[in-house]
């Protein structure tokens, strides 16, 4: 029965959801990639050593494990619905508590049907959040990955840095990173150096990439928690808003024109900001290689599901879990985004 309920609702999300804008994912289009800060997406367990910790039955928040089993069937639901007729092939998550939930996210709903790997490993961020990937086997066969720690002062670390590689079309390498920058908690201009010291280790790994494989197939995807001309991103990271270009060890940036346009991934006090990022190598901007995508190829999901109406300013905003510390029901505070990029030569 649980199984029955479980695929009516893939049917169910497949036929309400508006299209993406962006080319439906296949496995001969080519790839779609996504990534989705699925906020505070934490075990509903008692622990013995912390029984009133924020996120669990007894605690501030009231995370009962039927509010986590909603919340799953949200993010299952967001996931199908970025496919199209599938889910995409390669998923980046963060927010996420640990192993088990990913593996509830997975084993428990239908998706365990498409064959997903998962790249996970616990960090040491004191919140207790994580960066993960999913990825589907027979569209991306992983060959490595790896976890970048992420060190912000003497004794304070914030979530790594998620680096996998692996083959596409049986003969292409494709690098993928998948971040969660250090938040504005604080405040955006005191905690600035954080992003920044971020920023700094993620572009000497990029460097050190590019040293190793000059051509490099990159595609880095998170929440920055910056905007795409901030500082960090454009001064330290180094990514360029001339996405005309296609220099094989520049960094460029597939946000800008949506951010120009006044897109966002997250409202915060009425307005639109897009911090959910996707950045790509040089040669993916080469319409000759054998993967390569455009700037429009890069899209925020706005599915009517994943959005509610904006009662205290205008418009809609995202349908998040909770308001304050008050339960709202929602699915997440952010949008997810998604990048498609393309197999064979044009």
């Amino acid at each position: 029965m649980i199984r029955l309920i479980w695929l009516a609702t893939l049917t169910l999300c497949v036929c309400e959801a508006r299209a993406v804008p962006l080319r439906q994912s296949g496995r001969e289009g080519g790839l779609r990639l996504m990534f989705f800060n699925v906020e505070n997406y934490f075990a509903p367990h008692i622990d013995s050593a912390r029984p009133k910790r924020e996120f669990s039955p007894l605690g501030i928040r009231r995370w009962t494990a039927q509010r986590f089993r909603d919340k799953t069937n949200g993010i299952y639901k967001t996931i199908v619905s970025a496919g199209g007729l599938e889910p995409p092939d390669i998923i980046g998550l963060c927010e996420i508590e640990n192993r088990y939930v990913l593996n509830k996210l997975y084993y428990e709903t239908p998706l365990s049907k498409f064959e997903y790997g998962i790249v996970h490993q616990e960090s040491p961020d004191r919140r207790g959040i994580d960066v993960a990937l999913l990825y589907r086997r027979s569209a991306f066969v992983l060959i490595a990955h790896k976890f970048i720690p992420v060190q912000l002062g003497r004794r304070r670390f914030t979530r790594d840095i998620l680096y996998a590689k692996g083959v596409v079309n049986q003969a292409d390498t494709l690098h993928v990173i998948v971040v969660h920058a250090p938040s504005k908690y604080g405040g955006a201009a005191a905690s600035e150096p954080h992003r920044r010291t971020f920023a700094g280790i993620l572009r000497r790994f990029i460097d050190s990439l590019n040293r190793v494989s000059p051509q490099l197939y990159l595609a880095i995807m998170g929440d920055f928690n910056d905007q795409p001309d901030s500082p960090s991103i454009a001064q330290v990271l180094q990514a360029s808003a001339n996405l005309a270009g296609c220099a094989p060890d520049t960094l460029y940036n597939l946000a800008l024109p949506l951010h120009r346009a006044g897109k966002g991934s997250i409202k915060y006090r009425g307005r639109w900001q897009l911090i959910d990022l996707a950045m790509v190598s040089g040669n993916l901007l080469n319409p000759q290689g054998s993967l390569h995508c455009t700037p429009e190829d890069f899209g925020i999901m706005e599915e009517q599901f994943l959005l509610e109406e904006d009662t205290r300013y205008t418009g809609v905003t995202p349908y998040r879990t909770y308001k304050g510390m008050r339960y709202h029901g929602g699915i997440s505070d952010h949008l997810p985004v998604l990048l498609d990029i393309r197999k064979g030569r044009q």
